[in-house]
Formats: C-alpha cells, sequence, structure tokens
C-alpha cells in the first residue's frame, strides 16, 4: 500500500477517502504468496534464478551496461536470459545461453560475497531478463522427473530385494 506519509496523513482511511474524492478507483493488489517468504538475492547468490523470480513475482532484468561489463554477485556459471528492447516488455522470445564468469573475491573476510561478471555479448540487446541459472533445474530434466522418480524406485526395489534375500 502506498503511503502519503506518517501519521494520519499516510494511513489506508486517510488514502482511501483521498482517492475517492479525486474520483479515483483504489485497488489493492495481491501479494503473491510465495513474496512473503524467501531471500531473492540469496537465491541469485547460488544461482537459483527461478526460485528468486517466484518470490519476486517476475524475472530480475539488467540493462546493457555502458562498459559492456554487468558484474553481479551471483554465482558463476550457465544462465540463460530473454532479450528485451524495454523493462517491461513481455517476457516471451527466444532464449539466450551464456556464462558468467567468476571475478576474484574482492575481501578475504569469511561470507565475502562471489562475483561473476558477464561480457555484453550483443550490443543490439538493451536489455536481458534473467530466466534460468546453474542451479535451477533444467527443464529437459524436470520434464523426465517422473520417468527418473521411477527408474530409481524400481533399481531400489531391486536392490532392496536382492539385499534381503535368503540363500536357499
Amino acid at each position: 500500500m502506498q503511503s502519503l506519509g506518517t501519521g494520519d496523513l499516510g494511513n489506508q482511511t486517510t488514502i482511501l477517502q483521498a482517492t475517492t474524492e479525486r474520483g479515483i478507483h483504489l485497488r489493492k493488489l495481491e501479494t503473491p504468496a510465495a513474496a512473503v517468504f524467501g531471500n531473492p538475492k540469496f537465491e541469485l547468490s547460488e544461482g537459483r534464478v527461478r526460485t528468486a523470480t517466484s518470490i519476486l513475482g517476475r524475472p530480475p532484468i539488467w540493462k546493457k551496461p555502458k562498459s559492456n561489463k554487468l558484474v553481479l554477485s551471483w554465482l558463476p556459471g550457465r544462465y540463460q536470459a530473454i532479450a528485451l528492447q524495454d523493462p517491461t516488455a513481455s517476457i516471451d522470445g527466444e532464449i539466450l545461453e551464456f556464462e558468467l564468469e567468476a571475478l576474484p573475491k574482492t575481501s578475504s573476510q569469511p561470507g565475502a560475497k562471489a562475483l561473476s561478471k558477464l561480457t555484453w555479448f550483443d550490443p543490439k540487446i538493451r536489455w536481458l531478463a534473467f530466466v534460468s541459472g546453474p542451479n535451477d533445474a533444467r527443464p529437459d530434466v524436470v520434464a523426465r522427473v517422473p520417468e527418473l522418480a521411477a527408474n530409481f524406485v524400481v533399481s531400489f526395489t531391486e536392490r532392496q530385494n536382492h539385499h534381503h534375500a535368503k540363500p536357499a
């Protein structure tokens, strides 16, 4: 909810009254359940873009830096993104794959964050919406989860039966 200041000027009743007097329809957006829990910065630092996206309700979007080098406190590795001409554009289109390169730590202090760098690979791309990181489940693996799980259960059951079989 937007605040108009501290005290009585900023409370919801005052805001509702002010909008009604001005003929403005006020509606409060629902807070996604995922947004209540989670730390998107931590998830990104661990290379989990999809988890951060579910917390934020949208993917992280970065503008092409003038230096063509984007430094992030994210896990180095393979990422996927969609090119955008504007940060408000619809997040659809061709998925681009690239590597975030590891940079040396700037501090030897415990808990110092690892940094990674993306050298912007196409000057025509103005914005990138990151959609997947190195610790997100790959779509081809996710699609095969039921099959993989079934194989695991069969394999595990066969081992259990073999292990517990009594000699004749």
